[in-house]
């Protein structure tokens, strides 16, 4: 992550009448974007001499200067000085140096050992991240893992926009040496990270992956579970259940509800991960958070309390679990819920062509969909295509030339008849749901908002996830009354 400095730093670094450092660039480095890279080492050097080090930010400075110029030790004794000088804002939870620093460490092990630069990566990681808490080694290792050609990608487009200059202001400069150092970083790391988190994640938590899950309807699904290893006895479960499932975010997603001091799990919908049943997006839901649950509380890790949290369909299926709720949930945390009929995929009984793509994209394959069934490009074109054609919505996959069974489907119940209504709470069960919920939405959330048009309650709640305490209260609202309220 980039860090900006303010801007009082970068004038103290001033000897221009302009009020900015400009450092020189040779001649011989103006010519194209290959010689600039060539020759930012040199200038690093040469801009040391004019850094600043009155400061803590100007210590930070100092230290990617150092960095780039190849003086390892000089960088590693600058960073010192400016950590203890450093006041951390709130919150932080990742040294932003981290990935020069443990590059610099570790080429400087490899250097002093004679040993391989994976083996001193490894020997360097697992010390420094045994200083971490579980949250802060779980973002720091997110942050880690920037690939190496996103980095050289923003490095190649400022060497673009530099390239003949005759001089560079020290921002400029940093600019470049940031994306540079970050990318020389993470090409050597890269290779050794993922194996360096792993042993680091056996010492914090006790992962099972993909945990087969029967539903009383005898379908099969899957779940990654996380536990803590810190924390003793049974624990609260935080779960997100969803349709889109890729390996990396799975694990990801149940490490980070570990790192916060609950059992962390992360189950997929029906077809999905590990699951070799039929993929029914939105029909299902009901039934299966049900069982998901069902199983977490008969686990002799669980407390007996689930919490549920997520955003879009993941936040659809915490209303679908609430529908007819398991006793053993205790909240949930939806944000940007869908709501299937009223406002996905139609809106007031009209059908959004926007949506078409996404039941193909998800029933495609077990984990994120078909890559070719990302390219928006071709849903924008079809839509032109079906305007022009004059033939109705419902021949539209005919004109992809892909069947689309989902849509199909869905358009033989154009009102928000007994089969959606069947995926959520409807009416009167939402006096049903007794347990604590905040919903995050906004005014204009497309998704969202419809549920207040076609539904008669509104959850307005106040209080937190942590250990399942909220204070939550369910008020009647008719259209006009919540307008009035500026209920939003």
């Amino acid at each position: 992550m980039r860090i900006d400095f303010p801007l009082a730093v970068l004038l103290g670094l001033a000897v221009a009448p302009t009020g900015w450092t400009q450092t020189p660039v040779p001649p011989s480095a103006r010519s194209e974007p290959a010689a600039l890279e060539a020759a930012l080492p040199g200038l690093a050097c040469q801009a040391v001499s004019s850094s600043s080090t009155e400061s803590a930010e100007g210590q930070e400075l100092r230290f990617r200067l150092l960095f780039t110029c190849g003086q390892f030790e000089q960088a590693l004794a600058s960073l010192d000085d400016w950590t203890r000088r450093r006041a951390p804002p709130p919150g932080e939870t990742v040294e932003p140096w981290m990935r020069l620093e443990l590059h610099a460490r570790a080429s400087q092990l490899a250097a002093r050992e004679s040993i391989s630069y994976g083996a001193a990566f490894r020997s360097v990681f697992a010390k420094k991240f045994a200083t971490l808490n579980d949250r802060s080694a779980l973002d720091s290792a997110w942050m880690l893992g920037l690939p190496p050609a996103v980095a050289r990608a923003n490095f190649d487009r400022l060497l673009l926009q530099y390239a003949g200059r005759d001089s560079l202001t020290q921002a400029e400069l940093l600019d470049l040496l940031y994306w540079h150092s970050a990318w020389q970083a993470e090409t050597a790391l890269a290779p050794e990270l993922d194996a360096a988190i792993a042993q680091d994640d056996s010492q914090r938590f006790i992962i099972d992956r993909g945990v087969l899950i029967r539903t009383r309807q005898g379908a099969t699904l899957s779940a990654d579970v996380v536990r803590p290893r810190r924390l003793t006895g049974p624990q609260p479960t935080a779960l997100r259940f969803t349709i889109y499932s890729d390996p990396v975010f799975n694990l990801l997603s149940a490490k980070d509800s570990a790192a916060h001091g609950y059992v962390g799990v992360l189950a997929t919908a029906r077809g999905k991960y590990l699951s070799t049943d039929k993929i029914l997006p939105w029909e299902t839901e009901s039934q299966d958070t049900w069982a998901v649950i069902d199983w977490i509380s008969r686990q002799p890790w669980s407390d007996g309390q689930v919490g549920m949290y997520g955003n879009s369909y993941d936040a659809f299926a915490q209303w679908a679990a609430a529908k007819h709720a398991h006793p053993a949930l205790k909240t949930i945390v939806p944000s940007g819920a869908s709501y299937p009929g009223n406002g996905l995929p139609m809106q007031h009984n009209v059908f959004q062509t926007g949506n078409y793509g996404w039941p193909l994209q998800v029933t495609s394959d077990r984990n994120m969909g078909a890559r070719a069934l990302q390219d928006r490009n071709r849903w924008s074109s079809l839509v032109d295509k079906w305007f022009d054609s004059g033939r109705p919505l419902r021949e539209i996959d005919a004109i992809d030339g892909t069947p689309n069974e989902v849509l199909q489907r869905q358009m033989r119940h154009p009102s928000f008849d007994s089969y959606w209504q069947a995926m959520q709470p409807y009416g009167k069960e939402f006096e049903n749901i007794r347990i604590p919920v905040l919903s995050l939405t906004g005014y204009f959330d497309p998704a969202g908002a419809p549920a207040v048009n076609g539904g008669t309650s509104w959850t307005v709640c106040s209080g937190s996830m942590m250990r399942m305490t909220a204070v939550c209260r369910i008020v009647r609202f008719t259209i006009e009354d919540a307008e009035a309220n500026q209920v939003s």
